[in-house]
Protein backbone atom coordinates (compact mmCIF):
# COMPACT_ATOMS: atom_id res chain seq x y z
CA UNK A 1 0.00 0.00 0.00
CA UNK A 2 1.36 3.41 -0.90
CA UNK A 3 0.34 4.83 2.52
CA UNK A 4 2.71 2.62 4.51
CA UNK A 5 6.22 3.60 5.61
CA UNK A 6 8.69 3.22 4.00
CA UNK A 7 7.58 4.06 0.49
CA UNK A 8 6.87 0.88 -1.45
CA UNK A 9 6.55 2.41 -4.90
CA UNK A 10 8.66 5.02 -6.69
CA UNK A 11 6.93 8.38 -7.15
CA UNK A 12 5.74 7.97 -10.76
CA UNK A 13 4.09 4.53 -10.37
CA UNK A 14 2.60 5.62 -7.03
CA UNK A 15 1.03 8.65 -8.69
CA UNK A 16 -0.36 6.51 -11.53
CA UNK A 17 -1.90 4.13 -8.98
CA UNK A 18 -3.48 7.01 -7.03
CA UNK A 19 -4.82 8.49 -10.29
CA UNK A 20 -6.34 5.14 -11.31
CA UNK A 21 -8.01 4.69 -7.91
CA UNK A 22 -9.33 8.26 -8.09
CA UNK A 23 -10.75 7.67 -11.55
CA UNK A 24 -12.33 4.26 -10.84
CA UNK A 25 -13.18 4.12 -7.13
CA UNK A 26 -12.94 7.45 -5.30
CA UNK A 27 -15.86 9.37 -3.81
CA UNK A 28 -15.57 11.89 -0.97
CA UNK A 29 -17.44 9.36 1.21
CA UNK A 30 -14.94 6.56 0.65
CA UNK A 31 -14.00 4.14 -2.10
CA UNK A 32 -16.42 2.15 -4.23
CA UNK A 33 -16.35 -1.60 -3.70
CA UNK A 34 -15.44 -2.01 -7.38
CA UNK A 35 -15.50 0.23 -10.47
CA UNK A 36 -19.06 1.32 -11.25
CA UNK A 37 -20.43 0.03 -7.92
CA UNK A 38 -22.97 2.16 -6.10
CA UNK A 39 -21.75 0.81 -2.74
CA UNK A 40 -19.08 2.95 -1.06
CA UNK A 41 -16.99 1.89 1.97
CA UNK A 42 -16.04 4.84 4.21
CA UNK A 43 -13.23 3.02 6.03
CA UNK A 44 -11.28 2.72 2.76
CA UNK A 45 -10.94 6.50 2.52
CA UNK A 46 -8.17 6.50 5.16
CA UNK A 47 -5.60 4.33 3.39
CA UNK A 48 -6.37 6.05 0.09
CA UNK A 49 -5.99 9.51 1.64
CA UNK A 50 -2.67 8.51 3.23
CA UNK A 51 -1.36 7.34 -0.13
CA UNK A 52 -2.77 10.47 -1.83
CA UNK A 53 -0.96 12.69 0.68
CA UNK A 54 2.30 10.79 0.30
CA UNK A 55 2.13 10.95 -3.51
CA UNK A 56 1.68 14.72 -3.25
CA UNK A 57 4.43 15.18 -0.65
CA UNK A 58 1.87 16.09 2.04
CA UNK A 59 1.57 19.55 0.51
CA UNK A 60 -0.67 22.18 2.04
CA UNK A 61 -2.98 21.84 -0.97
CA UNK A 62 -3.19 18.04 -0.64
CA UNK A 63 -3.95 18.27 3.09
CA UNK A 64 -6.66 20.86 2.36
CA UNK A 65 -8.20 18.55 -0.23
CA UNK A 66 -8.27 15.64 2.24
CA UNK A 67 -9.77 17.92 4.91
CA UNK A 68 -12.57 18.66 2.43
CA UNK A 69 -13.21 14.93 2.01
CA UNK A 70 -13.38 14.53 5.79
CA UNK A 71 -15.82 17.43 6.01
CA UNK A 72 -18.08 15.73 3.47
CA UNK A 73 -17.80 12.37 5.23
CA UNK A 74 -18.44 13.94 8.65
CA UNK A 75 -21.54 15.68 7.31
CA UNK A 76 -22.93 12.24 6.43
CA UNK A 77 -22.42 10.74 9.90
CA UNK A 78 -25.61 9.81 11.69
CA UNK A 79 -27.01 11.85 14.60
CA UNK A 80 -24.87 9.89 17.10
CA UNK A 81 -21.72 10.82 15.18
CA UNK A 82 -21.25 7.31 13.81
CA UNK A 83 -20.55 6.43 10.23
CA UNK A 84 -22.51 3.65 8.56
CA UNK A 85 -20.92 0.47 7.29
CA UNK A 86 -21.40 1.73 3.73
CA UNK A 87 -23.19 4.26 1.60
CA UNK A 88 -25.30 3.65 -1.50
CA UNK A 89 -24.85 6.23 -4.23
CA UNK A 90 -27.41 6.98 -6.88
CA UNK A 91 -26.03 5.37 -10.06
CA UNK A 92 -26.41 8.73 -11.87
CA UNK A 93 -24.07 10.51 -9.39
CA UNK A 94 -20.73 11.62 -10.85
CA UNK A 95 -17.72 13.32 -9.23
CA UNK A 96 -18.18 17.07 -9.02
CA UNK A 97 -21.94 16.80 -8.52
CA UNK A 98 -23.55 17.45 -5.12
CA UNK A 99 -24.12 14.40 -2.93
CA UNK A 100 -27.33 15.74 -1.40
CA UNK A 101 -30.19 13.45 -2.39
CA UNK A 102 -27.81 11.04 -4.13
CA UNK A 103 -26.58 9.09 -1.10
CA UNK A 104 -28.10 7.02 1.67
CA UNK A 105 -26.58 4.94 4.50
CA UNK A 106 -26.36 1.18 3.93
CA UNK A 107 -25.49 -1.80 6.09
CA UNK A 108 -24.95 -1.44 9.81
CA UNK A 109 -25.81 2.05 11.11
CA UNK A 110 -22.57 2.28 13.11
CA UNK A 111 -19.32 0.92 11.71
CA UNK A 112 -16.62 1.32 14.31
CA UNK A 113 -13.84 0.60 11.82
CA UNK A 114 -15.02 3.52 9.68
CA UNK A 115 -15.14 5.86 12.69
CA UNK A 116 -11.72 4.69 13.89
CA UNK A 117 -10.21 5.17 10.43
CA UNK A 118 -11.77 8.65 10.20
CA UNK A 119 -10.15 9.56 13.54
CA UNK A 120 -6.80 7.99 12.59
CA UNK A 121 -6.73 9.86 9.32
CA UNK A 122 -7.51 13.15 11.01
CA UNK A 123 -4.99 12.73 13.83
CA UNK A 124 -2.09 11.07 12.00
CA UNK A 125 -2.36 12.46 8.49
CA UNK A 126 -3.92 15.90 8.90
CA UNK A 127 -3.81 17.41 12.38
CA UNK A 128 -0.39 16.13 13.44
CA UNK A 129 1.22 15.51 10.08
CA UNK A 130 4.95 15.95 9.95
CA UNK A 131 6.73 18.04 7.37
CA UNK A 132 6.29 16.85 3.79
CA UNK A 133 7.68 13.37 3.25
CA UNK A 134 10.26 12.85 0.56
CA UNK A 135 8.99 10.56 -2.19
CA UNK A 136 11.69 8.87 -4.19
Amino acid sequence: CASLSPTLLPAAPAQRLIDAIARELFTPLGLRERPGSSRVRPEWLGPYAGAFLRARNRSVEARAEVRGWLDVLGAHANTDGHLPEAFELDPAWRPGRPLEGAVRPAGAPAAFVAVAEFARLWVEEIEHAEEPAVVS
